[in-house]
């Protein structure tokens, strides 16, 4: 199978304020995806730029038909996750063999724009593209893959989508997310650990603004007795949380250490209201309780079994009670979401094949995954 799959540079950098930081951030879905479907699947990429004006949009659009679709290349799929890269995209009967067309939603793009650029951005030219990128995507798309149920209902209801879809969460890679008994009082991967008799909370994730509940988080923690917050990963928010007493944060790690700093750690948690974060169907397959933001998690994280929901970031009182009972409970917790990522058959390895499966079919007439 031939995939041309559409996007930025750096993922979702036309809706993020830009940092550094980005540029090598943690592993994304498409990666994990892509890497295990390469024995089957033949892959080409177009990677734009920031697609912020009408202009920019125009150029990307110019590359991407002298590049790829006015080429002798023929394609079975097209895949775009992104919603402005369906703006440099032409009607399917103008490409090469007419392929399939999908739509990989993976984020809550208005919420998630509105997050980093405030409310006054709404009346901008970026927010603009934005709306007709998520119309078009919306349109042209043959086939519909969303992360979550939420996001799938989101988009049916926004734009009426009645075309095959399917849910296809995100995993963990099962080479390297698995309990590990790691030595008391630290492990060689993982620095600055605390000391043995330490409880202790772990986050690993982007530290951008769409995250930027670990701020509540951590002023819970810093209340805690016997407790301290594990912080991996990179971006604008570690300046705020860096040289804090019981706050640890050591940057970016290898996606391998990053399971080692989650089977160190005690409890994890997730402070955004999203409905399938890479992070916590990590925690869970390395058998960890969580304690996470928001219902949309519900269909995998079941409060007061796999974890504890959390109604309101600011509500410290709820972050701490919660961190402390799950604690009390992690071994019970942990059993719980080892069986219950394996039971929903959420490893990589499985999920890809999912996918593959879903991309061959011409046709489906009910919803397929979870």
């Amino acid at each position: 199978m031939k995939v041309l799959k559409l996007s930025d540079k750096v993922y979702a950098q036309s809706l993020s304020r830009w940092h550094g930081s980005y540029e090598e951030g943690f592993p994304q879905r498409e990666q994990y995806l892509f890497e295990q479907m390469k024995s089957c699947c033949d892959f080409q990429f177009f990677r734009h730029g920031v697609l912020d004006t009408l202009e920019r949009v125009r150029e990307a659009q110019d590359d991407l038909l002298h590049t790829f679709v006015f080429g002798d290349e023929e394609y079975d799929v097209v895949i775009f996750d992104n919603p402005l890269s369906a703006l440099i995209l032409p009607d399917r009967k103008k490409i090469k063999g007419h392929p399939k067309i999908v739509w990989d939603v993976c984020d809550w793009y208005e919420r998630m724009f509105k997050c980093e650029f405030g409310n006054e951005a709404l009346r901008t030219e970026k927010y603009y593209l934005l709306k007709m990128g998520m119309e078009k995507a919306s349109r042209i798309a043959t086939k519909i893959v969303a992360q979550g149920p939420e996001i799938l209902s989101w988009v049916q209801k926004s734009w009426k989508v009645t075309k095959d879809v399917l849910v296809l969460p995100n995993g963990y890679d099962e080479t390297y997310c698995y309990p590990k008994q790691l030595p008391i009082g630290g492990h060689c991967s993982i620095p600055l650990v605390p000391k043995a008799d330490e409880k202790l909370v772990c986050f690993a994730g982007k530290l951008g603004l769409w995250y930027k509940g670990i701020l509540r988080v951590a002023k819970a923690v810093e209340k805690m007795v016997g407790y301290s917050l594990l912080v991996v990963g990179e971006g604008p928010l570690r300046k705020s949380l860096e040289g804090r007493k019981k706050i640890i944060c050591i940057g970016r790690v290898p996606k391998e250490v990053v399971a080692d700093c989650v089977n160190y750690a005690d409890v994890c948690v997730m402070p955004v209201d999203d409905d399938s974060p890479i992070a916590t169907t990590e925690y869970m397959a390395c058998g960890k309780p969580v304690v996470h933001l928001g219902k949309k998690i519900s269909w995998l994280v079941q409060d007061g079994i796999n974890g504890c929901l959390i109604d309101d970031v600011d509500n410290l009182k709820e972050w701490t009670s919660s961190i402390s009972f799950v604690y009390q409970r992690k071994e019970i917790i942990g059993e719980s979401n080892l069986k219950r990522v394996k039971h929903m058959n959420l490893s990589w390895q499985e999920l890809s094949q999912k996918f593959v499966d879903f991309l061959s079919k011409e046709s489906a007439s009910n919803l397929v995954g979870l």
